[in-house]
This record gives C-alpha cells, sequence and structure tokens, in this order.
C-alpha cells in the first residue's frame, strides 16, 4: 500500500496505487546489504526507504531505482527496509 497523503489524521491512497513488490530478499556480506524483489507490473520504480525502527511513523527515503534490486554499504548493525513501487503517475 502506498500513502500518498495524510489529511487530519486520514490516509489517502491514489487510485492508481501499484501493489507492494513481493518476495523482498536481504542479503548482507561483509561489506554491503543488498535488497531483491520482485518486478511489479506497470512500476517505472522501486523507492527505498529505511529506519532504525520498524514501528516508526516516518521512514527516510534512502533511494529510488528503475530496476527490482538495490545495493548500499553497512553503515550501522540494526536497520529496516520497506520498498514501494512507483507508476509515475
Amino acid at each position: 500500500m502506498i500513502i500518498d497523503d495524510l489529511i487530519d489524521g486520514v490516509v489517502i491512497i491514489p487510485s492508481n496505487a501499484l501493489p507492494a513488490p513481493t518476495n523482498l530478499t536481504i542479503i548482507k556480506d561483509e561489506l554491503q546489504i543488498s535488497l531483491s524483489w520482485d518486478e511489479v507490473q506497470g512500476a517505472i520504480s522501486y523507492r527505498i526507504y529505511g529506519s532504525v525502527d520498524p514501528s516508526a511513523e516516518n521512514w527516510q527515503l534512502l533511494s529510488e531505482v528503475p530496476e527490482p534490486e538495490w545495493s548500499t554499504p553497512i553503515e550501522q548493525s540494526m536497520f529496516f527496509y520497506r520498498v514501494t513501487a512507483h507508476s509515475g503517475q
């Protein structure tokens, strides 16, 4: 689910929202974290968000990529990730 806007405590979800990517895989080696997921039909990009707290309301946008994969150097011992698909609309 993509949250497009929040107005007076009500979540607004656009009608053109794409489904969440599935089968997210996270691989950690000595130097980096690599994420990959199944491609979402209609997606032109994917946004990767991160947080040190999985219950946090605001997650930091880390990157936007055109392919269903992303890697980053390891910077923290514990970090949580979310991936959303976007159609560009």
